[in-house]
């Protein structure tokens, strides 16, 4: 049984959702992988996907948010792991790409520590974001993307309680990001439980992962290619770019 399952949090993104697969495939072997699909117009050729690569599928009736979608990926991962009896979950967003071997024996030695729940990126430095329109994310402290957990140690519906009670709560918008509930988790509730994950925040070369605003569509490219995926397209853009005016970030019920 392996050690690992990885959920791949999708929307509207099925070549970016191919990579991912191909490249937890060739990482993990034989570890079950769950699509988490927002409900999209692509959400079919998601699941074609998902079905061609023998992974298991989940999506939604309408479309809750951008923030809510990763949120609820996050405890999908949880739970899945726990119900193919997992050691540890791995939730990916479509267009963080893991592509190095010995990704599982690194996070398997964070792990070691016993008293780690849960671990994912650390901050980015400004200089290592290539388009101006994304230099905001280097603000963040923790860097939800990748989410690292043990799975029999964390309860997936209270992640969705204490998102929903920071949303209900909260004072301002910013209330509603992601990144803010995750540090709030970490600081708090998980206190001395988390663990930072800094060689997934700093390019390497070559790399061990892809980042849509550190790496360009040509590392995409190659990393496909290498994976035997044909030629195809990968924007790199902020959904704000990519949505225009119809983008909604924010978590609605």
């Amino acid at each position: 049984m392996s050690r690992f399952s990885v959920t791949i949090g999708a929307y509207g993104m099925p070549n970016f959702v191919e990579l991912n697969i191909r490249s937890c495939r060739s990482i993990f072997g034989n570890a079950p992988i769950l699509i988490y699909c927002g409900s999209c117009p692509e959400m079919h050729r998601v699941k074609e996907i998902a079905d061609r690569f023998d992974c298991s599928f989940i999506t939604e009736n309408f479309n809750r948010s951008h923030f809510l979608g990763c949120l609820q990926t996050s405890v999908a991962a949880v739970a899945f792991a726990q119900a193919n009896g997992c050691d540890y979950s791995l939730k990916s967003n479509q267009r963080m790409v893991l592509l190095g071997a010995d990704v599982p024996e690194r996070l398997e030695h964070i792990f070691d520590n016993q008293s780690i729940d849960i671990a994912m990126p650390s901050q980015m430095r400004a200089e290592t974001i290539y388009d101006a329109k994304s230099k905001f994310h280097a603000g963040f402290t923790h860097l939800p993307d990748i989410i690292a957990c043990r799975a029999a140690n964390i309860d997936p519906q209270s992640i969705a309680d204490d998102y929903a009670e920071q949303v209900r709560t909260g004072t301002s918008r910013n209330d509603n990001l992601i990144e803010s509930f995750w540090k709030r988790q970490c600081e708090g509730k998980y206190a001395g439980r988390y663990a930072p994950i800094p060689w997934l925040s700093e390019p390497t070369n070559p790399p061990i992962y892809l980042r849509k605003c550190q790496h360009k569509e040509s590392d995409y490219n190659r990393a496909a290619k290498a994976l035997g995926m044909p030629d195809t397209a990968f924007n790199c853009a902020e959904w704000t770019q990519i949505s225009g005016a119809a983008y909604r970030p924010h978590a609605r019920a």
